[in-house]
Formats: C-alpha cells, structure tokens, sequence
C-alpha cells in the first residue's frame, strides 16, 4: 500500500474563506452597478443560465469556451447571463440593516459546504466516468480562474496612484487565488463486507477504467493501513490514493464563476422566478425564433438604501435567445420550465465532529470514505477547517430498513413547502442520534468538543442519471444529481452547455458506449 498523500487541513494563514466573503461582497457591488448600466429592454444574451450551484456555474464556464470558439479569432465569450442567489449569509444588506436575518432566503443551495467526496471509482460506471472527466478537468478549472486574478494584477500595476476606481477595493491578487483552491487530494477509500456488490462493482469499473493505482485491502491490511478505523468483521477496502479525496463544493463554484466571468459572463445575484417565451420579433434580431423573458425577483424582500444600492431589492426582466435551468431541488418548484418533470427532493441530514487539536492530529492524513454492507450506508470526510475556523469530521448516511430505507418515502419532499421548511431545520433529532452512532463506531476513540446537525437534500430520478437536455427548442435543463453530482459537476455542466450551443455534438457524444442524449433525457413528470 503506497502512503497517502500528504493532508493538509490547515488552509493557509491568510484565510481563503475570508477572502471569498470579501470577494462576494466585492463582485455583488461591481455587477449591480455593471447591470445598472448595461441591462435594459434592448439587451439579449445568447444563453440565460438559471442556477449559480455547481451545474449551473460549470455549465457557464463551458458555455463562455463554447461561444469563444465559435467565433472567429476567439476573443470575448458572446453574450452569456448567469442567474442565482449568493449564499444566504453573504447576502447582507449594505447599510448593516437586519433584512437579511428578519427573511428567510427563497431558494437554498447543496453546495454550501466544506466537504463533498470526490473519488474516479464508483458502482455505476456512468457516474464513474463522469466523475473522471471532471477531475482531470480540475486543474483547468483552477487555471482559468486565476488567469483573471494575473491579469487585474497587471492591470492594477498600471494605475496611477491615488486613481479611485470601481474596482480598488478588490481583495489581493494572492488571496484570491488561494480561495480558488477547491481539491484536496487526500485519496478515498470504499469499505464493505468482501463479496458484496459495492465493492465487486467498483474493482470492475475501476479495471475498466484502468485506474491501476487502486489498491484491494484485506481485513488484516485495511486495519494495519487504518489504525485509527474501525469496521465490521470480514470487512475489506478499496483504496484510491490518486485523483480523488474531497472537493469544498463553495470554493467549486466560486473557481468556476470567477472563470466564466472572467470570459466575459454576466453574474446577476438574484432569484429567478419565472421563464416565458416570446412570439418571434424580427425587428430584435431574434432570428424569428423569439426569445425568452426571465423575471428575476430581489434577494431578500428590502427597500432601504443599502440593499437598493446594490441591487438586493430590484426586480429585472432579462432577455435571452436560449435558456439552461440547473436550478436543483427548486426546478419544479416555479415556473421556470416548459413542464415539469418527474424529480424527487430527498431529506437527507449530516453530523459534524468538531474536533479537538489532539483528535486533528491523530487523523492526520484520513482518506474520505464510503461504507455499506446490508444494514447500514454512509460516507465520512476527514477533518476540514470550516469558515468559522473549527475543524470537523463530517458524516451522512442511515441505517439501512430505518426510517423508510435508504430512500424511503418519509424521505421525500413532494412540495416545494417542505423542501423549504426542511432546509430551515438542523434535521431530525432520531436521524442526528443514529449517525452519532455511526460515527462513533466508525473511530472509536474521537472526542468531539462539540457536535453539529445540518439538513441538505438530494434530488432524486427514476432514472438514478442527471436529467440533461432540451425540453422545447432553445430550453433546456440541467439538474437531478441523485446525491452523486458534486464531483461529476463539470462535466455534466459541459454536457449541458453542449445540448444547448452545440446540439450536434451533443447528440454525437458517448458516455459507457451509449449516447449522452439517452442515458440523460429528461422525464416528464406523469399526468
């Protein structure tokens, strides 16, 4: 078994959330005042992308290459609008009024988060390989993302001193690259009793994929590897040391929207609230198709100064010749679609560890992991520094046949009332007292200082395969993660941008040796 990678939970000392926070505040001013002056009824983007999660902003850096290259000599992206709220707390209002605590958000994300499993193995190979194309594209990402930090950086080095300028007040060029780093490669390891289908599953994708690095652990080795684990009897390992380990699912989507705009998207921090197309206007350069209307609403429901100056309480009709939905648990819920389509938002729940400096020590170097045998499933992350400066482990899973199962039916949130309420919980007490349980079990001697409960929620299809593709001409969507989406986001985030820019290729594309446009079509919901 070859050492794993070295760990470090220690972020650097100049703190990347911090600075994400700086950045948001910084990019919700600039853009306001971009779109004060540039959105008017005459504008029409190219691509309207509903949806600022981990689709919808990979889907917008795609989208931005796509158009780049579609147009002679490159240069700038063609015009591309991404649409959706900043996480609830960076959403405050600017004169400090209490507008933002006083309302709950109207829409919530799954990526804000610390920690999502990032592994290339998996039991369903589509999910596997989707999962392979998006790591190797992770240094791309990256890269794309600080080109924009190189290149104000020169510009800054031009103005002259004392020059006041809308964009003085950034946060330093070296700080933001650091919040761009979103992977931590600390390897992944898959634990189950040793004829069981999770693990024979995995070896074959893993040899069908190539991945040669990945290391079968008997009893006696995953203990001798894993000291500080502890699983069932006749349990064995699958370990992945390379290309995998865990991904902060806020600091993804920041890197890929700081990407896109630096291409040349439009970012407008708001709330879609609906979709209608409009008959075809000659006359607007519509290319007699009709273009579609988007009606976004404010963040929060204030009109003081503060939140009006940076466009917190503004309304806006945004027009744009084709429209991509990746607007999660939340695409039903409006009427954001030509229909709607048979998803179901799961409640799912996790706890957090948070750990004393001896614990953090000891677990230094702790791959993330997934176990399942026939009684329980759940995934564990390692310690990770959190925005509130504690470091935690982190678990989610249940007892298999409790609870209605792994995705039983007193998990489902048939309204988006319920989806809504649920987010506003810490979850379930029973559900938070049973994983306590688990994690406990799991590593036998961790002394939580203290312990944390946090709902979230997955979105379910009867397909168990992301829905993507047009609906009507120029419609499409991206959405339907089946709790798998985190690590694969980039590249079904180009898979969406293709099926709208670029349907040709779209339709010509394989995944597993069928074709994109069938493992991922979206399903209608029945009458």
């Amino acid at each position: 078994l070859p050492p794993p990678p070295p760990h470090n939970i220690t972020p650097p000392s100049h703190g990347p959330w911090r600075q994400q926070e700086k950045r948001d505040s910084w990019l919700l001013m600039r853009d306001a005042d971009t779109d004060n002056k540039q959105l008017s009824s005459s504008t029409c983007y190219d691509l309207a992308i509903i949806g600022r999660g981990l689709i919808g902003s990979a889907a917008s850096r795609h989208a931005a290459k796509l158009l780049r290259r579609g147009r002679s000599g490159g240069g700038h992206a063609g015009k591309i609008v991404l649409i959706g709220p900043s996480e609830p707390d960076t959403a405050a209002c600017a004169d400090g009024c209490a507008a933002g605590s006083a309302n709950h958000p109207k829409v919530y994300g799954a990526h804000y988060d610390e920690g999502r499993i990032t592994r290339r193995t998996d039991p369903d190979p589509i999910w596997a390989e989707l999962a392979s194309r998006s790591v190797r594209r992770y240094g791309e990402i990256r890269e794309d993302a600080t080109t924009c930090c190189t290149a104000r950086q020169a510009t800054n080095s031009k103005r002259t001193t004392g020059t006041t300028s809308a964009t003085s007040s950034v946060p330093s060029d070296d700080d933001d690259a650091a919040s761009l780093d979103f992977f931590v490669e600390c390897g992944h390891l898959a634990v189950g009793p040793e004829n069981s289908e999770t693990i024979q599953r995995r070896k074959q994708t893993a040899a069908s994929m190539g991945i040669v690095d990945c290391a079968s652990l008997d009893e006696n080795c995953l203990r001798d590897a894993f000291p500080y684990l502890h699983f069932p009897a006749g349990c064995v390992g699958l370990h992945e040391p390379r290309e995998s380990g865990y991904i902060s699912a806020r600091r993804l989507v920041a890197a890929q929207t700081t990407a896109a705009q630096n291409m040349g998207v439009t970012v407008i921090d708001a709330v879609a609230s609906q979709v209608e197309r409009s008959s075809p206007d000659m006359d607007n350069k519509d290319d007699g198709k009709g273009v579609f209307t988007i009606t976004t609403e404010p963040l929060i429901d204030c009109n003081c100064a503060g939140c009006v100056k940076v466009g917190i309480g503004k309304r806006r009709r945004i027009r744009a010749k084709k429209v991509l939905v990746a607007a999660g648990a939340f695409c039903n819920a409006r009427p954001l679609l030509p229909v709607k389509l048979d998803l179901t938002p799961i409640k799912t729940q996790t706890v957090h560890f948070v750990l004393s400096d001896e614990d953090v020590d000891r677990l230094e170097g702790m791959p993330s992991i997934i176990f399942k045998d026939e009684s329980m499933w759940s995934y564990l992350l390692p310690p990770i520094e959190y925005q509130d400066k504690t470091v935690r482990l982190k678990l989610g899973g249940a007892r298999l046949g409790s609870d209605g199962g792994e995705y039983g039916p007193s998990r489902e949130m048939p309204s988006n009332e319920e989806v809504m309420a649920w987010y506003q919980t810490n979850g379930s007490d029973s559900s938070r007292d049973e994983m306590v349980e688990l994690l406990r079990g799991f590593i036998p001697n961790v002394n939580p200082v203290r312990i944390i409960s946090n709902s979230c929620a997955t979105l379910n299809t009867p397909t168990r395969q992301a829905y993507i593709g047009e609906l009507s001409e120029g419609w499409g969507v991206a959405t339907g993660g089946n709790g798998y989406a985190a690590k694969s986001s980039d590249e079904l985030g180009r898979l969406a941008a293709l099926s709208l820019l670029d349907k040709p290729k779209f339709d010509s594309e394989f995944i597993c040796g069928k074709s994109v446009s069938d493992v991922f079509r979206p399903v209608p919901m029945s009458k």
